[in-house]
C-alpha cells in the first residue's frame, strides 16, 4: 500500500507524498555529496477554464499529456510527480539554475506549439491547446531544505503568472542585499513576522506589495 501512495493514479507519475519524499532524499543527499540541483513547480494555465469549457474529462486527458511529456523529457535520475491538482513537481539532479531554465524552456515551447488530440464524454475528437508557467528554485542558492525551495519555486511560479503566463521565471535569491537601507528595522520586523504566519517568503510580499503600488498607479493601457 505505501508504494502505491507514492503514486498519482492519473497520470502515474510521483504522487504528492512521493514527490514531496523524493525531496527530502535529494536535499539529505546534496547536503553528504556537496551537490546542487533544482526544482521546477509548474501548472497548467488558466486550468479551471479548460474544464469549463470542454469538461472535467478532457481536464484529465490534458494532465495525462503532459504527464507523459515530463517522463519522456527527464532522465533516469531526475524525478517528477503530481504535487497538487493541475501543479506538478520535478527535480533536476546535478542542475544549476540556468540549466534547469533551459531544459524546461524547451518543454514549455514544445507544450505551447503543440494540438492535443482527446476525446469527450461522448467520444467526439476535440483539439485542445494549453501552457504552462513555471518557477524554477535551486539548492542550496535558493534554499537548504526543501519547504523553502518549495516557497521559493512558488513565488517564481507566482510572478511567471502575473507576468502573463506561458513562461518559467527564476527564484530570486531570498537574500536581499541592502534592504535594511530601504526600509526600517520595525517595517522589517514586521514584514519577517507576516511572512512567518502566512508561510510565504519577505521577498514574495514585497513583490506582491510592489505590483498593487504600481498597478495603482498605472494608467488605463499601461499593464
Amino acid at each position: 500500500m505505501a508504494k502505491k501512495a507514492e503514486r498519482d493514479e492519473l497520470t502515474g507519475l510521483l504522487s504528492r507524498e512521493g514527490v514531496q519524499k523524493a525531496l527530502e532524499n535529494r536535499v539529505k543527499n546534496s547536503k553528504s555529496a556537496k551537490g546542487g540541483f533544482s526544482v521546477v513547480l509548474l501548472d497548467i494555465d488558466h486550468f479551471t477554464k479548460l474544464n469549463e469549457t470542454f469538461g472535467r474529462s478532457i481536464g484529465d486527458q490534458a494532465l495525462v499529456a503532459l504527464a507523459e511529456i515530463l517522463k519522456k523529457n527527464i532522465r533516469s535520475q531526475d524525478s517528477a510527480g503530481r504535487f497538487a491538482g493541475e501543479e506538478f513537481l520535478l527535480i533536476l539532479s546535478d542542475s544549476e539554475k540556468e540549466e534547469a531554465l533551459i531544459a524546461f524552456e524547451d518543454v514549455r515551447r514544445l507544450i505551447s506549439a503543440k494540438k492535443f488530440l482527446f476525446k469527450d464524454e461522448n467520444k467526439k475528437a476535440v483539439e485542445v491547446t494549453f501552457t504552462v508557467s513555471a518557477g524554477i528554485a535551486t539548492y542550496p542558492k535558493d534554499g537548504s531544505d526543501g519547504m523553502t525551495l518549495l516557497r521559493n519555486a512558488d513565488s517564481a511560479l507566482y510572478m511567471a503568472k502575473k507576468f502573463g503566463r506561458d513562461r518559467v521565471v527564476l527564484a530570486v535569491e531570498e537574500k536581499m542585499v541592502l534592504k535594511s537601507n530601504y526600509y526600517t528595522r520595525a517595517q522589517l520586523e514586521r514584514l519577517s513576522k507576516v511572512a512567518k504566519k502566512v508561510d510565504v517568503t519577505e521577498s514574495f510580499l514585497l513583490r506582491e506589495a510592489l505590483d498593487k503600488i504600481i498597478g495603482q498607479y498605472e494608467g488605463p493601457g499601461e499593464a
